[in-house]
C-alpha cells in the first residue's frame, strides 16, 4: 500500500508473485483491476535473488527513459519517497540516488539511518567519498536507478543452492554505482524496513560459505575502488573495518546455527586461518579507526572454543592469533 499511497502518482507499478502459496496473486489481480497503474507479475515456482533478470525486457518495454526503484514485501516507502528521489535524481541528472533507512522493530521501537549530508558523486568522488556513501549501496532498496543503467548492468539469476544469494542485494548496488556517471546520496531517510526478530533468528542465522562470500564481498570493493586508480590509504583502512564488521556479523550466527557442532567449529578454523583475517588482525586498529579490542575479541572466540568439544584446531588457530599479536 505504501506505493500506491505515494504523493507522486505518474509511475508503472510491476507487483510481482513470486511463486507464493498463499493467494498473493490473487490479491495482486484484484488491485491491478482497480489501479491501471498496477502491472501483474508471476512466475510459477519461487526463485531466488536474481528473479529481476528475468522481466529487464518488461521493465523496459516502455523505453529507458525514467527511473526504477525496488521494494521487497517487509519493506515500504515514506509517503514522499517517490516524489522527492524523483526531484532530487532528475534535478542533478542522477544516474543512481541514494537514500537513507528507518528500522523498525518488532515492538514499534525505530532507528533512523539517515546520510549526515547530501552528496553529488561524480569522477574522482567515487573513491573520496565512499565511507560516507557506501553502506547506503548494501541493499536494493531505497534507492532509485535510472533504466539507462540496466541495460549496462548483469543480474545474475542465482540458485537457490548458490550461498551468495545471501548477499545479492549487496552486490548489485555495487554493479550499479560501477556503471554510473553520476550519483546522489540524499540526506534522508524515505523508506522504511521492519526488522523481523524471528525471521532474523530463523532465516538468517546460518548460511554456508558465509566466509567465503564476506571475502568475495572484499575482493569486488576492492575491484570497485581499483578501477578508479590506486586505493587511498582512507579506502584501505574502510576496507579492513568493512571486513571486521562482516566478521563480527557472521561469527554468533556460525556458533548458534542449528547444524552439527563440528560444521560450526569447522567454518570458525576456516575464518581464523585464512589470511586475510590474519592480515587484519596483525594491523594497529585504533590507528585504522576500530575501536574493539583486539585482545578481548580474540579472547572471546577462545573462550567460545575450549567450552566446546572437539574444538583443537580451533583453539590451536586462535591461540597462534594471540602469539602472532601479543606474544602468548
Amino acid at each position: 500500500m505504501s506505493i500506491l499511497n505515494q504523493t507522486y502518482g505518474d509511475f508503472t507499478y510491476y507487483c510481482l508473485d513470486n511463486g507464493s502459496t498463499d493467494g498473493t496473486g490473487a490479491i495482486i489481480r484484484e488491485y491491478a483491476e482497480r489501479d491501471g497503474r498496477i502491472v501483474t507479475l508471476s512466475v510459477p515456482n519461487n526463485i531466488q535473488p536474481g528473479v529481476t533478470a528475468m522481466f529487464l525486457p518488461t521493465f523496459l518495454s516502455r523505453g529507458d527513459d525514467g527511473y526504477i526503484a525496488w521494494l521487497d514485501a517487509d519493506d515500504e516507502y515514506k509517503p514522499d519517497f517517490l516524489e522527492k528521489m524523483a526531484a532530487f535524481a532528475l534535478e542533478n541528472q542522477l544516474d543512481v540516488a541514494l537514500s537513507g533507512t528507518e528500522y523498525i522493530n518488532n515492538d514499534g521501537t525505530s532507528r533512523l539511518d539517515t546520510p549526515p549530508e547530501t552528496l553529488i558523486i561524480e569522477g574522482t568522488g567515487f573513491t573520496e567519498h565512499l565511507p560516507s556513501y557506501h553502506k547506503y549501496t548494501t541493499r536494493m532498496c531505497a534507492n532509485l536507478y535510472s533504466l539507462k543503467l540496466l541495460t549496462k548492468m548483469e543480474f545474475p539469476t542465482l540458485d537457490k543452492a548458490d550461498k551468495a544469494a545471501t548477499f545479492y542485494d549487496v552486490m548489485c548496488p555495487l554493479r550499479a554505482m560501477q556503471h554510473a556517471s553520476r550519483t546522489g546520496l540524499l540526506a534522508e531517510s524515505l523508506h522504511k524496513y521492519y526488522v523481523n526478530t524471528l525471521q532474523e533468528q530463523l532465516s538468517f542465522r546460518y548460511t554456508p560459505d558465509y566466509f567465503r562470500w564476506i571475502n568475495e564481498l572484499q575482493r569486488q570493493v576492492r575491484d570497485y575502488i581499483l578501477s578508479y586508480g590506486v586505493i587511498s590509504s582512507e579506502n584501505e583502512n574502510f576496507l579492513n573495518v568493512r571486513f571486521l564488521i562482516w566478521i563480527k556479523y557472521i561469527l554468533p550466527k556460525i556458533q548458534n546455527a542449528d547444524i552439527p557442532l563440528q560444521t560450526r567449529i569447522a567454518d570458525l578454523t576456516e575464518i581464523f586461518s585464512d589470511e586475510r583475517t590474519k592480515e587484519l588482525l596483525s594491523l594497529d586498529w585504533i590507528s585504522i579507526g576500530i575501536q574493539t579490542d583486539k585482545r578481548e575479541f580474540i579472547g572471546e572466540q577462545l573462550d567460545w572454543a575450549k567450552s566446546q568439544p572437539n574444538s583443537e584446531a580451533l583453539i590451536a588457530a586462535l591461540e597462534g592469533r594471540l602469539k602472532e599479536n601479543f606474544g602468548e
